[in-house]
């Protein structure tokens, strides 16, 4: 082998290994921050409930959560569609070990949009969505890994 193609092959890997450098941890970072980034965008952008449409979808539900979601239930279009999503994500008997330091709920925010008052069916609902986010690696959006609701009866006086 040549002495040119030697320097060159140096020179190549040289350049890979400090590639690598640069880029493991800004993907760290990146996965770090998704999910935090992610949930303090909707805590602060959204303003209610009937807007999640616009930052949940079907494909961001964690395997385990599809089992219990189904595609056609994430309808925020309506307090209908709203109540009974609650009512079934109340009933799922599904808790997420959330050991890891990097995931994020809506509900670590002092303040969550996703607490409301809904009228339906000649009653009066408290509905608050508290919805956990785990980053994804190489992705923008994160995972749902958990998603609790706190859902009462308010009496109207």
């Amino acid at each position: 082998m040549s002495y040119y193609k030697k320097k060159r092959i140096r020179l190549v890997v040289s350049i890979l290994i400090s590639l690598l450098f640069l880029i493991v941890p800004i993907t760290a970072y990146l996965y770090v921050t998704t999910a935090e980034q992610y949930a303090y965008d909707l805590v602060c952008n959204c303003s209610g409930i009937s807007e999640l449409d616009s930052y949940v979808t079907y494909n961001m539900l964690s395997s385990d959560l599809k089992k219990y979601i189904k595609k056609g239930d994430l309808n925020f279009s309506s307090v209908e569609n709203i109540v009974e999503l609650a009512k079934k994500i109340d009933s799922i008997n599904y808790d997420y070990e959330t050991s890891n330091k990097y995931i994020r709920s809506s509900g670590s925010f002092k303040q969550n949009p996703l607490s409301q008052y809904f009228d339906y069916n000649n009653k009066r609902y408290a509905i608050e969505f508290d919805i956990y986010f785990k980053p994804k690696l190489f992705s923008i959006k994160p995972k749902i890994v958990d998603w609790n609701v706190l859902m009462y009866e308010v009496n109207i006086n």
